[in-house]
């Protein structure tokens, strides 16, 4: 396989655990709460466990279960604005629940924003990002910030400096004749930290991939095959 290795422990599981994969995004009335994550995969077998969102408490806690709503009051999403890691939703609740991304959680790394409000987001059926919501309409954003990625960016910028500095000091010893070829090389890393800006602009603020999406309720209900 070409992705052996590239997926996390918490992704293997979790695709060895569920039965489909799921929707970019998906709205749930109904909530399970159990004490650890076999009990949530366990609970996501089961046929209410199919249609309500299972959270992780503490260790030792009971499934505890709040009924879901009637079909009526499914919430309606659809998808604004996408970026490499930032996905925007555009969400009416008529009850409270919980908004999940079907993307692997990682602690730490996923930003919710709610009307542009930082809100907590929590591991959701088995390795998923959550946020709580209550009645209403939304604008909901996650946003994946990898250090990883900063660091990388940040790399590559100093690293240009470096080069630059090396080759002018080596122009400066070997006495290039006029300003022309450090002209050049002044220009490459101008052009150079300009590309890496833009690049890390694109991953939250860039243009929009255009990505299309609605809630899955709504396809089943207006014939689309979801």
């Amino acid at each position: 396989s070409l992705t052996r290795g590239l997926k996390s422990q918490e992704v293997v599981k979790f695709e060895k655990s569920v039965s489909k994969n799921p929707p970019l995004a998906e709205f749930f009335s109904c909530e399970i709460k159990v004490g650890t994550q076999d009990l949530a995969y366990q609970m996501l077998g089961s046929q209410i466990g199919q249609h309500c969102a299972v959270l992780e408490e503490r260790e030792g806690t009971r499934a505890s279960i709040i009924p879901n709503f009637p079909e009526k009051k499914r919430a309606k999403i659809s998808l604004s604005f996408n970026t490499f890691n930032r996905y925007d939703f555009s969400v009416s609740a008529p009850v409270s629940g919980w908004l999940v991304l079907g993307a692997p959680f990682s602690e730490g790394k996923w930003t919710a924003l709610v009307d542009q409000t930082s809100t907590a987001t929590r591991r959701v059926n088995g390795n998923l990002v959550g946020v709580n919501l209550g009645p209403g309409t939304y604008l909901v954003s996650f946003i994946f910030n990898s250090r990883a990625t900063v660091y990388g960016f940040l790399c590559s910028g100093i690293f240009g400096i470096v080069l630059a500095f090396l080759v002018i000091r080596q122009g400066f010893r070997e006495r290039w004749s006029g300003i022309g070829s450090k002209s050049i090389i002044i220009a490459v890393l101008v052009i150079q930290w300009l590309v890496l800006f833009s690049s890390y602009q694109s991953f939250e603020v860039g243009r929009s991939l255009d990505t299309k999406f609605i809630s899955p309720s709504l396809m089943s209900e207006s014939g689309v095959d979801s």
